[in-house]
């Protein structure tokens, strides 16, 4: 089902660029959770949670260009796709 969708819609940003921002997306999380710290601490525990969760996602992703932190690697992502056709 999500072929269907991907294969419809173009790439509109390669995948450095892609990566580049969900970096900046986990760090723009961590600098919101700092400045809410005193303020509002709910909202400073949710964008750190946010922002940890991004970053974790940003490090298992194999962006082609360099190399997954969990050990996934393109090729093995290829085998899966290739496996479900």
């Amino acid at each position: 089902m999500a072929g269907l969708i991907s294969d419809a819609l173009p790439k509109v940003i390669d995948a450095r660029t892609h990566s580049i921002i969900d970096y900046i997306h986990a760090a723009t999380n961590f600098v919101a959770g700092a400045m809410f710290r005193k303020s509002n601490p709910r909202a400073s525990n949710a964008a750190y949670a946010l922002g940890a969760a991004v970053l974790v996602n940003a490090l298992c992703t194999d962006y082609q260009w360099e190399s997954s932190v969990c050990g996934v690697s393109a090729s093995r992502n290829a085998g899966l796709r290739s496996s479900r056709d």
